[in-house]
């Protein structure tokens, strides 16, 4: 039985440590006899699973059957510090239990228990084989031209993995996987542009579902950076596209993080509530063009000065709202320019966010005149100052 094959490991480590403890520990034949004792427990330990798996034991009974064997093995694995290494016995001990892990899982995979905690000398162990890999994918982010942002979500990711440290506590399931996305990303190609290297890392990290919560806000905050500057009905466009994209990328079986939903579930979700409030900001511009006041104020303005103007305001908290939306409907409401009768609030976003240069001249023009007109009527002295000196510049 399982539970009589794990006992019996654990007597005979227990058996060849007492009798390292009582002296005997340089004798030749009682390490022998420890190291041989050892081996052939193991030994039998894999005959037995080797049985197990080609018996017919239902799946279920078999799962319990290895998840039981692995948690006893974690058991033996965290206790053993206790142990005399002598004559490198207990790392003989450390060594053929973790081989046991590996042959576990190499051989018998559906029944391995990917959620359980992994043993701390396990941790360490494949802390070290990964470390190589980890610097080099390190050294590669810190020299690209990748977004600060996404930079900053992988590189918190690797501080949270610290496998060095011997009171965290990881999952078989988040180490291999940790393994896996250090592997993927250092098989990309960094020497490519920025734009091209962060859409492949968004591409990679998507097939590896990386539900991070910190790449989800990332991909939020880049999803928005692209609708800046757009009219509603571009936007709309954009994000069903974004739907359509997150809806045909395959399903993976890994995930970063079984307690939270697949990556792409949760952009699709944020995606859909960014559709449904554009689709009642459209039908709420329609809704409001219906319902035009009867009089509009005319401004001897372009919509693209105005548009900078409002900027400016905005910028320099002349307006006692935080909300541009609320700002466009107004001024599209109640006002209208000397070639537009009508102001719609997409056209007047997209020239807030895309004021060109040569419409700030033409403003700082207007904002010029303006201050020449206050330094005449109320500050004569100086309107008088400045006008001979633009008539005599050699008069300092």
């Amino acid at each position: 039985m399982l539970r009589d094959e794990l006992e019996r490991i654990k007597y005979l480590i227990e058996k060849f440590g007492l009798t390292l403890y009582e002296g005997n520990g340089n004798n030749a034949e009682t390490l022998k006899w420890c190291h041989s004792a050892v081996t052939n427990g193991f030994r039998e330990i894999r005959a037995a699973w080797k049985t197990a798996a080609f018996s017919n034991k239902s799946d279920y009974s078999l799962k319990r059957y290895f998840h039981f064997h692995l948690e006893g093995i974690r058991d033996i694995l965290d206790t053993l510090p206790c142990l005399p290494d002598i004559c490198g016995t207990g790392t003989l001990v450390k060594t053929e239990l973790i081989a046991l892990i590996d042959y576990h899982l190499q051989y018998f995979g559906p029944y391995f228990n990917f959620d359980a905690a992994a043993p701390v000398t396990y941790t360490q162990l494949h802390g070290k084989r990964i470390c190589g890999l980890l610097c080099e994918v390190k050294s590669k982010l810190q020299k690209s031209t990748l977004p600060q942002l996404l930079k900053d979500c992988l590189f918190s990711y690797f501080d949270q993995m610290d496998l060095t440290n011997v009171n965290a506590k990881y999952t078989f399931r988040s180490l291999f996987y940790f393994e896996n996305i250090l592997a993927e990303l250092n098989y990309l190609c960094f020497e490519t542009t920025s734009s091209c290297l962060t859409n492949a890392i968004d591409d990679k990290l998507s097939e590896l579902n990386f539900n991070h919560l910190s790449y989800f806000c990332y991909r939020r905050q880049s999803i928005t950076a692209r609708l800046n500057g757009q009219s509603e009905q571009e936007q709309l466009q954009l994000l069903h596209d974004e739907a359509a994209l997150f809806k045909l990328s395959p399903e993976s079986s890994l995930i970063y993080d079984q307690r939270w939903p697949p990556l792409n579930v949760m952009l699709t979700g944020w995606v859909s509530e960014k559709i449904a409030a554009t689709q009642q900001a459209i039908l709420q511009e329609k809704l409001d063009a219906k319902t035009i006041p009867p009089y509009k104020l005319a401004l001897n303005l372009s919509v693209a000065h105005l548009a900078c103007l409002l900027k400016l305001f905005f910028e320099e908290n002349l307006l006692n709202t935080s909300s541009l939306s609320d700002i466009f409907r107004f001024i599209s409401r109640h006002y209208r320019t000397k070639r537009q009768e009508i102001i719609s609030p997409g056209s007047l976003s997209k020239e807030f966010y895309s004021t060109s240069q040569v419409t700030a001249a033409v403003v700082r023009d207007m904002l010029l005149k303006m201050v020449a007109r206050i330094n005449h009527n109320f500050f004569p002295v100086l309107a008088a100052i400045g006008a001979i000196t633009c008539v005599y510049p050699e008069i300092r």
